[in-house]
């Protein structure tokens, strides 16, 4: 087990000294909990709270592709799963939506279990395939069991979010807010993971599954593992995304969800920690400034990758972090040594007079 322990282990000054890293991700935690100061609008809250919503997706696909290394597009069903749990439960049985919650996240971590069990014997493009039949699947049994999810009519109306503790969530602002801390809540949970054991598993795997299989590390079982708490996390999201616009059709499972958050999170950077945030930011804000043209979005989408993946590779956050890294190398690069002065080198005949005709 060595080798899974010492591949995310910290160093003593990383956990004294704050990297940039943690400074950047400090400065964005505080933009974001100002948001409702700078953005007077509530048409521009509405998109910064949709935003954070589907970071809570792109945090479970991140943990999916970036921590496991399974290229999932069946996270937008599982998303889509969760948001009718939590919309059937209130609109046909008047549940209180903070008891939904476990409802979705079983929800999607069934899903995830069953997904596993059925796809993780295979490799490669060969998983892509299967978990593109598995999405394809879930949004087929939500568009077709009308009796339960409304099919293609819908349902709603969906209540919106009960109080807590005598806190009420009626404004755009308290609602941005409660979803600002789900948002913290499903990014600190992705970096418990990295450091976790599970993390330093997936890891291992990702790097040689050979040695970390010689070494007593299960890949199918750790990567179920991953997959199952990845759903789970996605349920959540879309238990979120349901009393927030109030009314759910089958889109919100469909193929184009997943295919256009597995690009949005490659563009902004798989297995970093701001590209949730980032990819949800081009998910939902990529499609606002295409209004009226939406169904050319995934031909942006694409365009979009085509041009990161070429000047890019690593996202835009991986690559702002590489090219950080490299300015700090830069600069605390040692000056060469200057040579001494008039130094003879043993096999410079010049110095000698041997060539020059000199006299001994």
């Amino acid at each position: 087990m060595a080798l899974a322990s010492e591949v995310t282990k910290p160093s003593r000054g990383s956990r004294r000294t704050p990297t940039a890293g943690q400074l950047v991700l400090g400065a964005v935690a505080v933009l974001l909990m100002l948001m409702p100061v700078i953005l007077l609008s509530d048409y521009y809250m509405q998109i910064a709270t949709l935003v954070l919503i589907y970071t809570g997706l792109m945090v479970a696909l991140n943990v999916c592709i970036g921590y496991a290394g399974l290229v999932s597009v069946a996270h937008g069903g599982i998303f889509g799963v969760g948001s009718y749990a939590t919309g059937i439960l209130m609109a046909n049985h008047g549940w209180n939506f903070w008891y939904t919650l476990p409802a979705a996240a079983l929800a999607g971590a069934l899903l995830g279990l069953i997904m596993g069990i059925l796809t993780l014997r295979l490799q490669g493009h060969y998983f892509v395939i299967a978990s593109l039949g598995f999405g394809l699947l879930v949004y087929l049994v939500v568009l077709n069991w009308s009796s339960v999810t409304g099919g293609a009519q819908g349902l709603g109306p969906i209540a919106p979010y009960d109080s807590l503790f005598g806190i009420t969530f009626e404004d755009s602002d308290s609602q941005y807010y409660l979803i600002l801390a789900f948002a913290f809540v499903f990014t600190g949970l992705m970096f418990a993971i990295r450091r976790s054991k599970l993390g330093s598993r997936l890891e291992a795997i990702r790097q040689n599954q050979r040695l970390a299989s010689a070494v007593g590390i299960d890949p199918s079982r750790t990567r179920l593992v991953a997959l199952v708490v990845s759903a789970a996390i996605a349920g959540v999201a879309g238990s979120l995304y349901s009393p927030y616009v109030g009314f759910l059709d089958p889109s919100v499972s469909n193929l184009d969800v997943s295919f256009k958050i597995a690009l949005a999170l490659v563009i902004a950077g798989v297995g970093t920690g701001l590209g949730p945030l980032v990819g949800a930011a081009v998910y939902i804000v990529l499609p606002e400034m295409l209004r009226g043209v939406e169904q050319y979005s995934l031909i942006a989408l694409g365009v979009v990758l085509l041009v990161v993946v070429r000047f890019a590779p690593h996202g835009l956050v991986g690559t702002a972090s590489d090219l950080y890294d490299r300015l700090i190398a830069a600069g605390h690069r040692p000056p060469p040594d200057p040579s001494p002065p008039d130094q003879e080198s043993p096999g410079d005949l010049s110095r000698t007079g041997a060539l020059s005709g000199g006299k001994r």
